[in-house]
């Protein structure tokens, strides 16, 4: 079975959140544990994830949307972990992880991914 098979598979499988909130909590603490790194702050984790802010929970969703982007275009985990965490140069020496905090960087991380995906100059 593909990864992706067993992705989805995991997905439908996976217990029903009960808002958004515990979604969001849950999403960061995958995205942590597959890039080794932390996602969630001391302080945010110490408020709980229904009291995280807007903006904390669109930079996970900003950073989920450009996993599963990489994901989907570098079809290995191991490459997209490498990749969300190398310097890029068409993101002025910033890796993906850190240009996905602001909207703006994560629009310019999918994008260069796309380019990717479909052959063309980032």
């Amino acid at each position: 079975m593909a990864q992706n098979d067993e992705d989805i598979n995991a997905l439908r499988s996976a217990p029903q959140h009960k808002d958004e909130a515990e979604a969001v909590q849950t999403i960061a603490e995958d995205l942590e544990l597959q890039l080794g790194t932390e996602i969630i702050s001391a302080e945010a984790r110490k408020r709980g994830a229904r009291n995280w802010t807007t903006e904390e929970q669109q930079r996970i969703t900003r950073l989920a949307q450009v996993f599963t982007t990489a994901e989907y275009v570098l079809r290995d985990r191991h490459d997209v972990c490498e990749w969300m965490k190398s310097p890029h140069p068409e993101l002025e020496g910033i890796p993906p992880l850190e240009a996905a905090m602001t909207e703006a960087g994560a629009q310019r991380a999918k994008y260069i991914l796309n380019c990717l995906f479909f052959g063309l100059p980032a």
